[in-house]
């Protein structure tokens, strides 16, 4: 009988364990699909070459020319424009 609730509690310590780590799996992918380049641009100022954005009564499309007609810093090794929003 012994041996019978120790394969038990085995069984639901793997399944419990397995379950977990699907489940962190799947939030880390959940985030990784859900970064939305234009959230970065608005947050933290970062805009990624060819992102269409709204500029007073203007639109643009991120690129070097605009980053540095609209105030911006182009970052030349990561294609992106350096925005301070503050």
């Amino acid at each position: 009988m012994k041996i019978l609730i120790k394969f038990f509690k085995i069984i639901f310590n793997t399944i419990t364990l397995i379950s977990f780590a699907l489940f962190a799996i799947g939030v880390i992918i959940m985030f990784i699909i859900s970064s939305d380049p234009m959230d970065d641009c608005m947050d933290v100022g970062y805009c990624k070459e060819g992102l269409p954005l709204n500029i007073g009564d203007k639109k643009i499309t991120i690129n070097k020319q605009t980053c540095l007609e609209n105030d911006g810093q182009w970052l030349e090794n990561r294609k992106v424009c350096k925005f301070n929003w503050n």
